[in-house]
């Protein structure tokens, strides 16, 4: 018995239709995996952050013990980054009518201005980099430093080139007395639970254990477009129809 979409999964199908045959003239399309509307919540960090290229960036900074591997730890990251399309997204901003689709149940809102593809996981390099510095700092003031001199840098570049490379950067950085690994990554591709998950996800890899399963991103979506508008928006109203507002 074939399974009938739904009128999410129908949009999510008829969007990826209709915006690959306008993605064709900036990107290769044997390289592209898929073309899809982006998560609402995304719209508004992309839009911000395209105003003001150190908003929105997050830096992990880990010290690392010496004896991790930086080739197995960057093995592990590739291994994650193929199984996350999440790590293969890039933005970009196509024009086209706003429109609004009616259902029986649902009205649905998109975004007139923003697509997320992903690019297939062989055609999409890990954005590591790896450094050795010259001599060892005081322990502990490497994150003072990282902050100092290269923070803005980074946040700078995942910004401006959030159409070319995925919206994430990893460096390495090794110096005679200490180890770090250093992720910088937009807020539009993580929050606090993913990151978890993809740290988790990465420490598997590296210790050569499966992976845990998860939703693609076709199904997240659905999901989330599945959400009636109307009643969402008698829910959000009802919970605060009493609200004391500060002034």
């Amino acid at each position: 018995v074939e399974h009938a979409p739904s009128s999410s999964e129908a949009f999510i199908s008829n969007f990826e239709a209709r915006m690959r045959s306008r993605v064709i003239n900036a990107y290769d399309p044997d390289i592209i995996d898929g073309v899809y509307p982006t998560f609402p919540v995304q719209d508004g960090v992309l839009y911000r952050s395209s105003s003001d290229d150190a908003l929105y960036i997050q830096h992990v900074i880990m010290k690392i013990g010496s004896q991790v591997s930086e080739t197995r730890l960057k093995g592990a990251w590739e291994t994650v980054q193929r199984r996350h399309e999440i790590l293969r997204y890039l933005f970009i901003s196509i024009i086209f009518l706003a429109e609004a689709q009616t259902t029986n149940r649902t009205v649905f809102y998109f975004s007139d201005a923003i697509a997320q593809i992903v690019f297939k996981p062989d055609h999409c390099a890990l954005p590591w980099q790896s450094n050795l510095e010259a001599s060892g700092d005081e322990s502990g003031s490497y994150p003072t430093k990282f902050y100092e001199a290269q923070s803005i840098l980074v946040e700078s570049d995942i910004n401006t080139n959030i159409s070319t490379k995925p919206p994430f950067r990893l460096l390495f950085v090794k110096d005679e007395a200490t180890t770090h690994l250093v992720l910088s990554i937009h807020h539009a591709i993580f929050d606090a639970r993913s990151l978890e998950l993809l740290f988790g996800d990465v420490e598997r890899a590296y210790l050569g254990q499966p992976l845990e399963g998860h939703a693609s991103l076709s199904e997240s979506l659905s999901c989330i477009y599945a959400t009636d508008a109307n009643k969402a928006k008698r829910f959000w109203r009802n919970m605060f129809e009493d609200f004391k507002w500060p002034r």
